[in-house]
């Protein structure tokens, strides 16, 4: 059974900021790493692939990358002219790789990916986890339970403030000073001269006529 959970806000500045980083920063950043792999000569540059370039341990994967392009070179093995390309290839990449992981939106890496074409983007369940780093939930039972007193709070201030707002300015400081705590330690109407207030002026059909 899924435990309740009520989404209270959410930051769409900042989520859109992301989204720009994504666009300014990490996809030109990674255009520069996709052209250094592409220059490996072993293929595109896939989903899995960008996976393993961004997560995995570089040392293991820089090995299995040399395996890789040496194996795809008749005679390699004896050839230390292709050895050497495959290294200094292989170099600029992990540099690339470096330059990416020390800069500072580094961390933004969890929510990319590449299609089929070559293009980099947000997946849609990447996109629920970036705008989840920006909202706040409620979920436990005690928090529900304040959600839902704050609700019926706000539902009973909203009445009030609908026959008293000719009085009230649209700040909502002014609605702190209709209340004050009581000697019980509760909430209660802070004195008010309703008779002033112009809903209780308006004069409507009189009885008897």
């Amino acid at each position: 059974m899924m435990k309740e959970q009520v989404l209270i806000s959410e930051d769409t500045v900042e989520i859109n900021a992301k989204l720009r980083e994504i666009e300014r920063s990490v996809v030109p950043q990674l255009e520069i790493v996709k052209k250094a792999f592409e220059e490996l000569s072993i293929g595109a540059l896939t989903s899995s692939r960008l996976k393993s370039l961004l997560f995995d341990d570089w040392r293991i994967l820089r090995s299995e990358l040399a395996k890789e392009m040496t194996e795809l070179n008749d005679n390699a093995m004896l050839d230390q002219v292709i050895q050497k390309q495959i290294k200094s290839s292989l170099g600029t990449l992990g540099n690339k790789l470096q330059e990416f992981s020390e800069s500072g939106s580094e961390y933004l890496k969890y929510y990319i990916s590449i299609d089929e074409t070559g293009k980099f983007f947000v997946p849609d369940e990447s996109m629920e986890e970036l705008k989840d780093m920006s909202r706040v939930y409620v979920t436990s039972t005690k928090g529900l339970e304040l959600y839902d007193a704050h609700k019926t709070a706000a539902k009973a201030l909203n009445d009030f403030y609908t026959l008293a707002k000719e009085d009230l300015t649209a700040n909502i400081s002014c609605l702190i000073n209709l209340f004050d705590i009581g000697e019980a330690g509760t909430v209660i109407p802070a004195e008010q001269d309703y008779e002033r207030y112009v809903y209780a002026q308006k004069t409507g059909k009189k009885k008897g006529r």
